[in-house]
């Protein structure tokens, strides 16, 4: 607290306590002891001008700083004690030298205490005579003088640092540090320091600009630090000066500032002159570097490669991170191998604005080991990338037109985008390598070839293989097809053609009607757009160059002109080729296309079916000649049949022999043709000329089995393993001479007629009583074989026989066969009992005919034959004309006629006339036996005899005689 008075009188108030030396040479100092003393020493400094300094007891510290040089200092430590202490009613009076402690002390024995600050008001009064010089008996304090100072208190300092930590996005970084006086008294000479920590510098033009009114000074700090000094002046209580700081970022290893708590501090003080009062530290706020990202891409939507036009490549270079990057290196591996250059300036877009053109083209050349680099050199704006939403540029578009040679037609290209970057402290940000296919626009060439023979059907459909001959018209379709995203330029069609060596001309866009065309000549048409199609037709009539091959028609486009005769560059992608087969040379093989089929029939005859196919080029004037194996012939009574879809051939004619036939085919044109896919056929039938001659025509002595036992061999015997050959002889369109013989094993399904006889077989006839005797007629012929015309009779009946019937008793069809009419009845023929052949059907294999002979002997001895014989005609086709029997068997039964006689050739008693004799009488008998019919010799024969009587055997003296044999043979 000060109280001072200055020259003019008037009271001068403030100001804190002197430092020593401060007002000059040192001021006296004054006691008083007492009020009157104090009331004339301020009286006299105030009419003298002088200031003066209050000092109390010393027991609290001023406030302030003097505001006047060279006071006096005015001890009041004698002006000590309490004048009056009311507690109730909280008043207190005390001198102004007493000390606080004093105060205190007293109050406190009440429960009281002092509010200090302010301590309250504090008032001085001084009376004074303005009269003391006169002479007076005593003072007179006529005028009363008072001033109440104010109370003069303390600053307090306070710091605040926001943020307190920071994110290092960039290279500079910003913070604010707010000093605050916070108590009631003034700071006096407030002064804001800042120690930065290693590789933070200032900004000091951007710092100062930012805090107007007071400038920062800079100073070597420790350890090569900076520091930072900024003069605030007097801080009013209750104010706040904010000070923000701007500063560089520099290369920081590892990106890691480490702060030190005892040296990077920011420090607030204040104080009067060079004395410091008080001091307020805050450690620096930390640093923290976030990772750097970045994203560096093709732009898939604009990013094209052209054949024959300018593409285009767009590379997007964005920061993707939190942070700020520096120094971006983008490289792009744009492969020239694949025919790719950099065409015209490189431009570039920064957030999507307009172009700009780049100051110098990349260096490299694009290849994977030089590719095309850009820094900040090219594009300043590489320099720096900042985050989304921060502003600045975030993103970069390098642009640029790409040339494209004919060597990108049959590649698809990768290239490769990537870059490289610091952030603020210089730790790396990569983009690694991105692969990305670059579309490519360009044709991509279908084509597809195929024919018609127009002379053999006009409205036939196209095909990949076309059939023909010479002087045939054939139409050849090319369809041309662009599948590709980009016009097909120069483009040049070529074709072969047949090589039968005709002549053709070629319609179709951009050509005249009819245009000449040779083998393998290349023309040139219009450009085909993408998605596009065109057609042309080759139209040629075909040579005598006769022969089969694989045509091929072929496209090729490019960029280059190499002339409208010239093929193009560029066949690929895509399939611009395609074969179409000629087929001029007829396919005729045995076993597929010449085949013979056999189809058997009665009486082992057979029709023979010879097909041929076309499966090539026209066949002309074909001719089939047979080869008939022995044992058989052409049946010349069958027709010869022609079939077949051949629409040229319509007759058929034989010629050659019956073991040789030739079947010549003709129609109504000349020469005489069979063209793909139609077929030819020829019927003709085939009949055995091995023939069944034998019969058995006599008893064999010991058993007679030729007439009683089946035959064991087939009949007729017909070679089994021959072939019938068909040969077909034919000629090419272009004359050339061609054959194909088939062979097919001929084995008729021959039938075999065999007689068996089955009742009696053998039989002794006595007496005239009719007895049946029963044959069997059987098929045993080859499976499938079927016998007709059969005819079944009895030759040489013996003479002795009374013929009762002769029918059909039993019959089964056997396999295809038709059944005999049982009950048939023989009836003579030439004095012949016969069975027709409509009366006994047909036999198939295993089948049977059972015929029953019903006989009686007549009484009159004579021949007994009985044998019966069965024929199958050989007929012809035709059904009439007969040529043998296939087969004939013949079987009899053995019949022998017996006729007994007795007669008494003598006796002993002359009187016996009878056949009966007496007991004891002596009888000689005659016994006579005839026999006929017989036909072989009878052997072993034994008569018996037995006399007897009374049924008992009368034997006394039986005894033979004598025989005698009479043959009539």
């Amino acid at each position: 607290m000060t109280v001072a008075w200055n020259e003019d009188g008037t009271l001068l108030s403030g100001g804190g306590p002197q430092p020593p030396g401060a007002n000059g040479p040192s001021a006296p100092s004054l006691r008083p002891r007492d009020v009157a003393d104090l009331a004339e020493i301020v009286a006299n400094a105030a009419a003298t001008g002088q200031p003066l300094r209050i000092a109390g007891a010393a027991t609290w510290l001023d406030a302030g700083c003097i505001v006047a040089p060279r006071a006096s200092v005015l001890d009041l430590s004698a002006l000590s004690g309490i004048v009056e202490y009311v507690p109730g009613d909280l008043t207190l009076t005390a001198l102004a030298g007493t000390p606080l402690s004093v105060i205190v002390e007293a109050t406190a024995a009440n429960g009281q205490w002092l509010s200090l600050d302010p301590f309250g008001a504090l008032t001085a009064r001084v009376d004074y005579d303005s009269w003391q010089t006169a002479a007076a008996a005593a003072r007179v304090y006529n005028t009363t003088g008072s001033y109440t100072p104010g109370s003069v208190r303390k600053a307090t300092l306070a710091l605040t640092v926001t943020p307190g930590s920071i994110t290092v996005t960039s290279s500079s970084i910003s913070y604010v540090t707010y000093v605050s006086n916070t108590d009631a008294g003034t700071g006096y000479g407030t002064v804001l320091t800042n120690t930065l920590p290693v590789g933070i510098t200032v900004n000091v033009a951007a710092t100062n600009a930012a805090n107007p009114g007071y400038t920062v000074a800079t100073s070597a700090g420790p350890g090569g630090r900076q520091t930072l000094t900024w003069a605030l002046n007097n801080l009013a209580s209750g104010a706040t000066v904010p000070i923000t700081l701007i500063a560089n970022v520099g290369i920081i290893p590892g990106c890691a500032i480490t702060i030190v708590p005892a040296i990077d501090l920011i420090t607030a003080t204040w104080g009067c002159d060079s004395t410091i009062y008080t001091t307020v530290t805050r450690v620096s706020p930390t640093y923290n570097f976030p990772a750097g990202k970045m994203q560096v891409v093709h732009d898939s939507t604009q990013t094209v490669a052209r054949l024959c036009d300018l593409g285009k490549i767009v590379v997007i270079v964005k920061n993707t991170g939190p942070t700020n990057i520096q120094g971006v290196i983008v490289s792009d591996v744009v492969p020239p191998s694949a025919g790719l250059s950099i065409s015209g300036t490189v431009q570039y877009r920064l957030n999507g604005g307009a172009l700009q053109n780049a100051l110098s083209p990349p260096t490299g050349n694009g290849s994977s080991g030089n590719p095309y680099v850009w820094t900040s050199a090219q594009i300043p704006a590489l320099a720096e990338l900042v985050p989304v939403g921060v502003s600045g540029t975030n993103q970069v578009n390098i642009e640029f037109g790409l040339a494209a040679t004919e060597t990108l037609a049959g590649q698809n290209p990768v290239l490769s985008a990537s870059a490289t970057a610091t952030i603020s402290c210089g730790n790396a940000v990569t983009s690694p390598a991105q692969p990305f296919t670059i579309p490519v626009e360009r044709p991509d060439i279908t084509v597809v070839k195929t024919g018609r023979n127009i002379t053999a059907n006009g409205a036939a459909p196209f095909t990949t293989t076309v059939y023909g001959g010479l002087s045939d018209v054939v139409e050849w379709r090319i369809v041309i097809t662009n599948n590709g995203t980009a016009t097909a330029q120069n483009l040049r069609l070529s074709d072969v053609l047949s090589g039968s060596g005709g002549t053709a001309v070629i319609n179709g866009p951009g050509l005249g009607v009819n245009t000449p065309f040779a083998a393998a000549q290349v023309i040139s048409l219009p450009n085909l757009n993408a998605s596009a199609a065109v057609t042309y037709t080759i139209t040629e009539t075909l040579g005598n160059n006769c022969l089969t091959s694989s045509r091929l028609a072929d496209v090729t486009w490019g960029c280059t002109n190499n002339g409208a005769t010239v093929r193009s560059n560029v066949v690929t992608p895509g399939t611009p080729t395609s074969a179409a087969t000629i087929v001029m040379l007829p396919v005729i093989i045995s076993g597929t296309e010449l085949t013979q089929a056999i189809t058997s029939l009665p009486g082992g005859r057979a029709q023979v079916t010879v097909t041929f196919s076309n499966s090539g080029g026209t066949a002309y004037n074909p001719v089939i000649t047979a080869t008939i194996p022995a044992g058989s012939t052409l049946d010349t009574t069958g027709p010869v049949t022609r079939g077949g879809t051949a629409v040229d051939i319509t007759t058929v004619t034989r010629t050659g022999t019956v073991t040789s036939p030739i079947f010549t085919f003709t129609g109504a044109s000349s020469p005489h043709m069979v063209r793909f896919g139609e077929t030819v056929t020829v019927s003709y039938y085939v009949r055995p000329t091995v023939f069944d001659t034998q019969n058995a025509t006599s008893f064999t002595a010991a058993s007679g089995s030729n007439l009683v036992s089946a035959e064991t061999t087939l009949d007729p015997t017909v070679p089994a393993t021959a072939n019938i050959t068909a040969q077909l002889n034919y000629t090419t369109s272009c004359g050339v001479a061609n054959s194909t013989t088939d062979n097919v094993s001929y084995n008729p399904l021959t039938p075999d007629l065999d007689v068996t006889s089955t009742t009696p077989t053998n039989a002794l006839i006595t007496n005239t009583t009719a007895a049946n005797y029963d044959f069997v007629i059987t098929n045993n012929g080859e499976g499938g074989s079927l016998a007709s015309h059969i005819t079944i009779d009895f030759p040489g009946l013996g003479s002795s026989w009374t013929v009762t019937s002769v029918t059909v008793n039993a019959a089964t069809a056997g396999t295809g066969g038709t059944l005999a009419t049982v009950g048939a009845t023989a009836t003579q023929v030439v004095g012949v009992w016969t069975l027709s052949p409509a009366q006994l059907g047909t036999l198939g294999a295993t089948g049977t005919i059972t015929v029953r002979a019903r006989l009686a002997y007549s009484n009159t001895p004579g021949p007994l034959a009985l044998r019966l014989r069965v024929r199958g005609d050989s007929r012809s086709q035709d059904g009439t004309t007969s040529n043998g029997d296939y087969s004939l068997d013949q079987r009899g039964q053995r019949i022998v006629g017996v006729v007994l006689a007795k007669t008494l050739q003598a006796t002993s008693e002359p009187l016996t006339t009878t056949t009966n004799v007496n007991v004891g009488e002596d009888v000689t008998y005659r016994v006579r036996t005839d026999f006929f019919g017989v036909e072989d010799d009878l052997t072993t024969v034994v008569l018996n005899d037995t006399p007897a009587d009374s049924n008992t055997s009368a034997h006394t003296g039986l005894a033979y005689v004598s025989h005698s044999f009479t043959s009539n043979n």
